[in-house]
């Protein structure tokens, strides 16, 4: 855990085009293949800060992208890891940190997939799994909308609509389900079972 810590603190630091290509594998091991589960999470927060400082390519983080959500939807068995939170919050916090790498068109075709994905896990019984599944909702559901240009179509399109946000426009929509998951979020802002510590509920507020 600490090798991990380190290299990603070193490729922040140096910002070496390189480090992804040389590490990636080895990391990528790490929270496939240990049996510690602390060791899978510092190797996916690692490899995502890697990908960012260390020159991965868009296809390189998409890839990274593809894995952790196939760890969110298997709840951790995708990497031997099964119903283990503190994998899935990783890789759900570590997909949502990649996915503000990618330019808004690229993410409308992931958009509806990934948010199913998210979705899902508002059913999880661990809080910190729902609480991270619902901030990448947040983000899929901003990166959605872009700012507004100056003889903009779409925007043309969306002036009888009521804008969150004049200097916005909504390019494409995020998930096509949305009433169900407007209900799901409302049950869970208002969640107040006794089951669930005072702490946990303000958090899922």
């Amino acid at each position: 855990m600490l090798a991990l810590k380190a290299i990603a603190l070193t490729t922040a630091t140096l910002h070496s085009r390189s480090t992804f290509g040389a590490t990636s594998s080895t990391i990528k091991n790490a929270y496939t293949d240990s049996e510690s589960h602390f060791v899978k999470v510092e190797a996916i927060h690692t490899i995502a800060a890697v990908a960012e400082f260390g020159g991965a390519s868009q296809d390189e983080v998409e890839e990274l992208m593809s894995d952790f959500q196939d760890i969110i939807e298997s709840d951790g068995s995708s990497v031997g890891a099964a119903d283990s939170g503190e994998v899935v919050v990783a890789a759900a916090q570590a997909w949502g940190f990649l996915a503000t790498l990618i330019e808004a068109e690229d993410m409308e075709h992931k958009s509806e997939e990934a948010c199913a994905a998210m979705v899902e896990q508002l059913e999880s019984s661990d809080v910190s799994v729902r609480v991270a599944a619902g901030e990448n909702i947040a983000l899929l559901y901003e990166t959605s909308w872009t700012e507004r240009e100056a003889g903009d179509e779409k925007a043309e399109e969306l002036e009888d609509l009521e804008p969150i946000d004049y200097r916005y426009v909504k390019r494409y929509d995020a998930y096509r389900q949305e009433k169900q998951l407007e209900h799901t979020l409302g049950q869970l802002a208002s969640e107040s079972s006794k089951r669930i510590a005072k702490r946990d509920r303000k958090s899922l507020q």
